[in-house]
C-alpha cells in the first residue's frame, strides 16, 4: 500500500533549459568551419556560439532548439523572439522546435528562446544568441562618409556655377549698359555737332549769298 496525504503535496516549479540544436542558412544546415560564400559562419557549435555573422546576402535562416526535458517531452512549449526584428513573444510547441527569419536588413539582432516550467508558467532563464547582419559595402559607414561628402561638394559645386552665372550675366548686363550708354553719348554728339553746325550755316549762308552776288556783280 501506498499512503500519503493529499494537502502534504507542494507543487514544485522545475525549470527545463534550451539549447540550440542546428542552425540552417537556406533550409540547408551549417556545419561548424563550413564556408559559405567564403565566409565561415560557425567556428564552434552553435549550442556553445554565443554571436553568428552574416552576411546581407545570408539574410534568410533558421534556429532550431530544444528543451532538456526528459519526462513527457512531447508536451514542451517554448517562446521565442528576434529583438531587432519582433517585440513580441512567439509561442511553439515540441512538434515545431524551429524559428525561421527572412529578408532581415543590416544590424544587430538578438534571438532569445525559453520553455515552460513544469507548472506551466514561463521560466525566467532563457537562452540567447546574438546575430549580426554585415550591411553590404555601399552602406557602410565608410561608403555613407562618402556619399556625404560628395553631396557636400556637390552642392558647393552648385552654389559655385550659381554664382559664377550669376557673376557673368552681371558683367554681361554691365557691358550692355556701357553699350547703351556710350550709343547714347555718341548719339548726343552727333546731334550736338549738328545743330552747331546748322547754327553756323544758316547766318553764313545769309552772309555768302549776298556776297556772291556781289562779286558775280562787281568787276
Amino acid at each position: 500500500f501506498n499512503v500519503f496525504k493529499p494537502a502534504d503535496l507542494k507543487e514544485q516549479q522545475q525549470c527545463f533549459p534550451v539549447v540550440l540544436t542546428d542552425f540552417k542558412l537556406f533550409n540547408q544546415s551549417v556545419k561548424i568551419g563550413e564556408e559559405k560564400n567564403g565566409h565561415v559562419i560557425l567556428e564552434k557549435a552553435i549550442s556553445l556560439a554565443e554571436a553568428i555573422r552574416l552576411k546581407h546576402n545570408q539574410n534568410v535562416f533558421s534556429i532550431e532548439f530544444s528543451a532538456l526535458n526528459y519526462f513527457q517531452p512531447e508536451r514542451n512549449r517554448f517562446q521565442y523572439m528576434l529583438e531587432g526584428f519582433n517585440d513580441q513573444w512567439i509561442e511553439t510547441d515540441a512538434r515545431n522546435r524551429t524559428a525561421t527569419f527572412t529578408n532581415l536588413n543590416p544590424g544587430s539582432y538578438l534571438f532569445r528562446v525559453r520553455a515552460a516550467a513544469s507548472d506551466g508558467s514561463w521560466a525566467e532563464s532563457e537562452t540567447q544568441l546574438a546575430v549580426h547582419v554585415i550591411p553590404p559595402f555601399y552602406i557602410t559607414p565608410w561608403a555613407l562618409f562618402v556619399y556625404f561628402m560628395l553631396f557636400v561638394a556637390l552642392i558647393l559645386l552648385l552654389v559655385f556655377t550659381i554664382r559664377r552665372r550669376a557673376k557673368t550675366h552681371y558683367e554681361r548686363e554691365q557691358e550692355k549698359s556701357e553699350y547703351r550708354r556710350m550709343r547714347d553719348l555718341d548719339a548726343m554728339k552727333i546731334r550736338f555737332f549738328t545743330n552747331v553746325s546748322h547754327e553756323f550755316r544758316t547766318p553764313l549762308t545769309l552772309i555768302l549769298t549776298p556776297l556772291d552776288k556781289i562779286l558775280k556783280e562787281i568787276k
